[in-house]
This record gives C-alpha cells, structure tokens and sequence, in this order.
C-alpha cells in the first residue's frame, strides 16, 4: 500500500502551477497515477485538517507561526476538494498528515513523501517522488534523524533549535546545524544522553520541559509508541 503526503502535493502542484487550475489537477494527476502504476493500485491519500494537538503544546513558540497564512497556491482550496474527491483523500482530525501516516505504515507500506519528518519512522520504506528514489530507513538511522530534529529544530514549523555547547566561546553561541549536529551525534556513544546534555547546558533547571515540548513538536505518531516518552 502507498501513504501520500498530499500536503507536499497540494503546495508543489498549486505553486508549479502558477495559478493554473487545470494545470494543476494534471500535476497532481500524474503524480498520484505515477504512485499507482509504480506500486499498484492500493493507495491512501491524506491530507492535514484544520486542528492540530501542536498548536496548544508549543510555548517557546507559537507552531507554525513564522509562516504567513496567505502564502498559499491560489487554488489551494480547489486542489485539496479535487483529492477528497476524485482521489479519496483522507482528511485528518487533530493531527497532521505525517501523523496518520506514522500510524499507518508498516512493513508492507510505501511512504510517498519528500518530507524529512518522516525520516523518523524506524523500518519505513519512503518514496520521493521528486528525486524518483525508494530508499528504507532502519530504527538505527531513524532515531539519529529525530535527534539530529531536537539538535536544529525545525526552522519551517518554528522550532527552535539547540545552541551548540562546543562554541560556548563565543559571546552569541550559534546554533546547531545539519552538518554540526551530524558531527556531534557521529562522536558520542548514547545519542539520547548526549542530546539531553545539551538540553541541559542551554536550560538549566528548566530543561526537562523544554526538551519535552520540542520531542514533542517534532515526534510523529506512530502506532507502537504514540508519545516519545523519552526522559
């Protein structure tokens, strides 16, 4: 079975567009008919719905708030009625696509997304449908993904990141980075207990619930395990 990230599609299609609303369906049309005739006709397609648990976890920083409302394809709208439609999109409730989607996939599953959230999901197999590749992510890999999110927070969902302990030297200390954070993470032997320690240094006292908000921001539901529950 194919799981669509059809947020992704509703965003490339409408902007690759340029406000074309026929243009439009057929991007998303070929996309979608790609996935079929690739993997078969076996497919659920959602969609994230207008309320989202997220929302009233984030207190560092309002979720999602550095994004303007306004930017969004001309017919957003339109794009996202024609999947529930003619595609059956599934429309979620009080989570986001990715999370049903976490909570969906299994070893007989294929993830079409090109969103690095779902990098996460240990034993997933992902297909990005830009770059045309399949590729698996093992639980090893996956944690290291959702370590490396708590290290850089998530810039395009407003989650702040971790400034990095090693350049305490400096009088503003930057942040994590891609690259700065993979590095960290490849030198330490506990992963987890190393990122906690940089939770600890940038927040004292109050660190236990700030690192709780971010995992929790950045988590994906997953049937096995709905929370990370990792302190």
């Amino acid at each position: 079975m194919v799981l669509v990230d059809a947020d992704l599609i509703t965003y490339r299609a409408g902007f690759g567009s340029k406000g074309d609303f026929l243009l439009a369906v057929d991007i998303t049309d070929s996309w979608l008919m790609e996935f079929e005739d690739r993997f078969g006709k076996d497919m659920r397609v959602f969609l994230s719905g207008p309320t989202n648990f997220r929302n009233s976890v984030a207190t560092l920083q309002p979720y999602k708030g550095n994004r303007n409302p306004l930017h969004k394809p001309v017919h957003y709208k339109a794009i996202r009625e024609y999947m529930i439609n003619f595609w059956k999109a599934e429309v979620t409730d009080g989570i986001e696509a990715d999370d049903i989607i976490g909570l969906t996939y299994g070893s007989d599953t294929i993830i079409a997304s090109i969103d690095k959230d779902l990098k996460q999901l240990p034993n997933s197999t992902h297909y990005d449908f830009v770059k045309k590749e399949v590729f698996f992510i093992d639980e090893e890999e996956a944690w290291f993904n959702f370590y490396l999110q708590l290290l850089t927070g998530d810039l395009s969902d407003n989650i702040p990141g971790q400034r990095n302990p090693s350049k305490s030297h400096h009088k503003n200390p930057p942040n994590f980075t891609k690259n700065t954070a993979t590095k960290f993470l490849s030198m330490t032997g506990n992963q987890l207990e190393a990122v906690k320690d940089v939770f600890r240094t940038n927040h004292g006292k109050n660190w236990e619930k700030v690192f709780d908000e971010i995992a929790t921001l950045l988590w994906i539901q997953r049937k096995d395990r709905v929370t990370h529950n990792l302190l």
